[in-house]
């Protein structure tokens, strides 16, 4: 007989209709029955009575066959099995392999780096000047230094500046021999500005520094220096008196007319000059919201609150002036404005001001008929900004119920 033996391979969380099915044929061998050999029956002698007597010994029975006892195969159960549940399995699925194309890749264009911004360095000069000397000077670190000093003239002198490339404007300061500092405007856009020479010491060495700033990127910079100085005036030179002629010699005889008296010159009458005097300059600064005392470095001082925006601050003197000195500082003494003006005003923004810090406003007034002739005064500032409005108050929404 054959038999069928089916497997069925269920995967984890499959079914049977994902089951893969083998199946194998088989036979099992059999061995041949084997035939009872006959068996004689002993023959049983008649007693003399007549009688059969029975042998003592038992007959020897003929063994049954062996029956070989075939295997047991276990049916598969014909009853669908039970669904397993449809959940995913949990192993992942093999990635799939892309082909990778046979055309070669276009190849990415490359950026051009941006071009290098640079800037000239300011070329500076100074006119009228009567030419230039060598000069020793000092530098910061104490270190002297030769230096091409140009001689500047008398009169309004034009201070100029020019750099080669995009700018968007220039830092210029002009400092003394002391490192104290007249001139200190950041940022100008414009590239000339003048001062009298009235304003200079005689002699004494000044530096003008003036730093570009590229317009693509203020951080690019270049920087130039000048260094000038006012000559003293020559003193008029002083001429020899001419030597006396000695009288010539004559025969004539001598005269005795007695000489006349000579009458002694009555001495000139100089009138002295009038004392030159101007007034202190009358500071003003505007919008202001009202002044309160306050101690300004050691002694007490009107302070004047100003607002956001623009500030507008005044000064006037009294008598015939050639012109101002005009300096803001703030209360760690630092220099934000020293200009020289011949105006009686200017205009300064809110934004370069700190919150709470206090500012001076210092003004020197020059008597025009003389320059050593000079008047000054002092006012007070603070920067107070407007209030951060408040939000309006919104009502929040009833929550009862409308019936």
């Amino acid at each position: 007989m054959v038999y069928t033996l089916t497997v069925y391979a269920i995967p984890t969380n499959g079914t049977v209709d994902d089951a893969t099915v083998e199946s194998i044929d088989f036979a099992l061998k059999t061995e041949a029955e084997a035939t009872p050999e006959p068996t004689m029956e002993p023959t049983v002698p008649e007693s003399p009575d007549g009688t059969t007597t029975e042998p003592t010994e038992e007959p020897t029975e003929t063994p049954a066959p062996e029956v070989t006892e075939e295997p047991v195969i276990t049916e598969e159960p014909t009853e669908e099995p039970t669904e397993e549940p449809t959940e995913e399995p949990t192993e992942a699925p093999a990635p799939e392999v892309t082909e990778e194309p046979t055309e070669e890749p276009t190849e990415e264009p490359t950026e051009e780096p941006a071009p290098e911004i640079t800037i000239g360095a300011p070329v500076l000069d100074i006119q009228p000047n009567t030419g230039s000397v060598e000069a020793q000077i000092t530098d910061a670190d104490g270190n002297e230094q030769t230096v091409n000093l140009l001689l500047a003239g008398e009169g309004t002198l034009q201070l100029t500046w020019s750099a080669e490339g995009e700018i968007s404007g220039y830092d210029v300061t002009i400092l003394n021999t002391a490192g104290q500092a007249m001139v200190n405007q950041p940022m100008m856009s414009g590239a000339g500005a003048s001062i009298d020479s009235s304003y200079l010491t005689p002699d004494e060495i000044y530096s003008l520094t003036v730093t570009a700033h590229a317009s693509a990127d203020e951080s690019v910079t270049a920087t130039a220096t000048l260094y000038f100085a006012r000559p003293a005036a020559e003193p008029a030179p002083v001429s020899e008196p001419e030597a006396e002629s000695e009288p010539e010699s004559t025969t004539e005889p001598e005269s005795t007319t007695e000489p006349e008296p000579t009458t002694e010159p009555e001495p000139e009458t100089t009138t002295e000059p009038e004392p030159v005097t101007i007034g202190a300059p009358v500071l003003d600064i505007q919008p202001n919201q009202g002044s309160s005392d306050m101690d300004v470095g050691g002694f007490t001082a009107p302070v004047y609150q100003v607002g956001d925006g623009t500030i507008q601050l005044s000064w006037l003197s009294n008598g015939d002036i050639a012109g101002y000195n005009v300096r803001v500082l703030d209360a760690n003494g630092n220099v934000m404005v020293d200009q020289n003006l011949s105006s009686t005003s200017a205009t300064i923004s809110s934004d370069y001001l700190t919150a709470g810090m206090i500012y001076s406003l210092n003004v020197t007034a020059y008597a025009a008929a003389d320059d050593s002739v000079t008047e000054s005064a002092t006012l007070y500032f603070s920067y107070v900004p407007a209030p951060a409005a408040e939000p309006e108050a919104v009502e929040p929404e009833s929550t009862e119920p409308e019936y």
